[in-house]
């Protein structure tokens, strides 16, 4: 430039930084010299954002500045799938938002009835079917061995049905009078004693008992016949045999004799 001319520089341009002006700082017009004058920078700031669901962490790096990759996140349910891009080695001169995605995760329904083994695929947070209670033989479904969520939680479940044993009665009906026994369901049962009743002479039980309690109740009557006895009337050298069954009326004619009047029988 000439002596005395007006100095006018263009700002110089830099990827990354902010020119921070000359050192020297130059003149407002050409002096009687030859000048240099170096450009000062200073290297700029950028943001890397990280989203993840809808929480935005925010961390500033300077223009290639290596980049810190985190560790991948953890939410209960589901497995990190990964970033929408790749994280860069040192930040560009630009500001980087990273996105993070989830897969949520699959678990099993396991339950266990007796030997029958049932298992349901759910995802987290998955409504649970209603499940039927179960039916065993003799046995009241008393629940499960774990309560049984509304929703899948993050693990893997296994319920065992929980049963009660049921109780029954046997009624053994004697004439008038019902003997009640209670017995739990496959329980031996005792063998029952011929009842006595005077006069009567027991056949047996209305039907025949099982070894084992059922699951229902059991009625039993005992069955009588009239048990029947000999009247041996004698008179004279006459005997007469009458069969009559017990408080059955005894009805015989006084016997005739001649030349006596019968008094009474012997014994009475």
């Amino acid at each position: 430039l000439p002596y005395g001319e007006i100095i006018d520089v263009e700002d110089p341009e830099r990827v990354g930084f902010t020119f921070a002006g000359w050192s020297p700082k130059l003149p407002e017009v050409m002096p009687a010299m030859n000048l240099i004058s170096e450009s000062m920078w200073e290297v700029n700031k950028y943001t890397l954002s990280l989203v993840v669901d809808n929480d935005t962490t925010n961390t500033e790096y300077s223009y290639l500045q290596n980049v810190v990759k985190p560790a991948d996140p953890i939410k209960q349910g589901y497995t990190f799938s990964g970033w929408d891009v790749e994280f860069p080695e040192t930040m560009p001169a630009k500001d980087v938002t990273i996105v993070g995605s989830w897969t949520v995760n699959s678990y099993n329904l396991t339950l266990v009835v007796n030997d029958s083994v049932s298992q349901f695929e759910y995802s987290y947070g998955d409504t649970i079917q209603s499940v039927t209670d179960p039916d065993k033989e003799g046995y009241t479904f008393a629940g499960w061995s774990k309560e049984l969520p509304v929703v899948m939680p993050a693990e893997d479940l296994q319920l065992e049905a929980v049963w009660s044993i049921n109780t029954h009665y046997l009624h053994v009906v004697v004439l008038n009078d019902t003997f009640s026994f209670r017995y739990d369901y496959s329980e031996k049962l005792n063998k029952l004693m011929d009842p006595g009743i005077e006069g009567m002479r027991f056949v047996g039980w209305s039907s025949e008992l099982p070894d084992y309690m059922p699951d229902s109740d059991l009625v039993v009557s005992a069955v009588f016949a009239d048990k029947t006895y000999n009247l041996v009337v004698v008179v004279d050298d006459n005997t007469s045999v009458y069969s009559l069954a017990f408080n059955e009326k005894i009805s015989v004619d006084s016997p005739s004799k001649e030349g006596h009047t019968f008094e009474m029988w012997q014994p009475e």
